[in-house]
């Protein structure tokens, strides 16, 4: 029991090297330059359309590649598929 307590404590706890948490001050707003035309916008390849698929039609990015893909084109339509995400924040 007191190892279970120990270890709940010591995964919840803070760590000696996280900053110091203390009242923000908002950032003063920048001046932008009002004759520089706006950036464009960076061309990425686009998902091919995905086939009939119990999945949502959702467009992801492919961190390997920096391609854009689309979820329901990696769903295999003759079998179950479990999906499991996770997201730590």
């Amino acid at each position: 029991m007191a190892f279970c307590l120990a270890l709940g404590a010591a995964a919840c706890g803070d760590s000696v090297d996280s900053p110091a948490t203390g009242p923000t001050e908002a950032p003063a707003p920048a001046e932008a330059p009002a004759t520089q035309a706006p950036a464009p916008e960076p061309a990425t390849e686009s998902a091919a359309p995905a086939p009939e698929s119990d999945l949502p039609s959702v467009e992801l990015v492919d961190i390997a590649t920096g391609a854009t893909v689309n979820l329901a084109s990696f769903a295999p339509a003759d079998r179950p598929l479990v999906l499991w995400f996770w997201a730590p924040h």
